[in-house]
C-alpha cells in the first residue's frame, strides 16, 4: 500500500473511478472521439467491472435487459459495465485498456517539434482539437 493510500484511504480508488468513468463517458457519449477501448476496471476493496461484451451471456443478456428498461421509463441509462467476481483476488486498482499502437497514429509529443512550422499540418491538428472538443460539448 502506498503512503498516499495509508494517509487518504480510498484516495486511490476514486481516482481510479474518476478515470474509468471518463472513459466510459467518453466511449458512450461521444464514439466519434478515438479513444481506447476500457475493456475493464477494479477498486482495491475487491470489487471488478468487466464491459458486458466480455461478460458470461447470463450477465450480458441480463445487462442489456435492464438498459432496455432503464430506456424505456427514460432512466439514466446504466453503463455496459457489469460486476464481474474475480477468480484470483487483486487488491490493486487497475484498468485494462486498448493498446493503440503506431499503426493507429503517432503521439503529439513525437511529431509537434517536426511539423511546427509546417502551417498544413497545423491547420489539420487544430481543425481535429476543435472537432474533440465541439463533440464534447454538445453533450449536456
Amino acid at each position: 500500500m502506498c503512503a498516499s493510500s495509508s494517509k487518504y484511504p480510498g484516495s486511490i480508488d476514486e481516482k481510479s473511478s474518476c478515470e474509468a468513468g471518463a472513459y466510459v463517458w467518453v466511449e458512450e457519449n461521444c464514439p466519434e472521439i478515438r479513444s481506447p477501448h476500457l475493456f475493464g476496471f477494479g477498486f482495491m476493496d475487491g470489487r471488478h467491472f468487466t464491459h458486458s461484451k466480455y461478460a458470461p451471456f447470463f450477465s450480458r443478456t441480463w445487462r442489456q435487459l435492464w438498459r432496455f428498461i432503464y430506456k424505456f421509463f427514460r432512466l439514466p441509462l446504466l453503463s455496459h459495465y457489469v460486476w464481474n467476481p474475480p477468480r484470483h483476488q487483486v487488491r490493486s486498482a487497475y484498468m485494462v485498456l486498448e493498446y493503440l499502437g503506431h499503426e493507429t497514429g503517432q503521439p503529439l509529443s513525437d511529431t509537434f517539434d517536426t511539423y511546427r512550422e509546417n502551417g498544413t499540418q497545423r491547420q489539420r491538428l487544430f481543425r481535429g482539437i476543435s472537432r474533440i472538443l465541439l463533440s464534447l460539448a454538445r453533450i449536456p
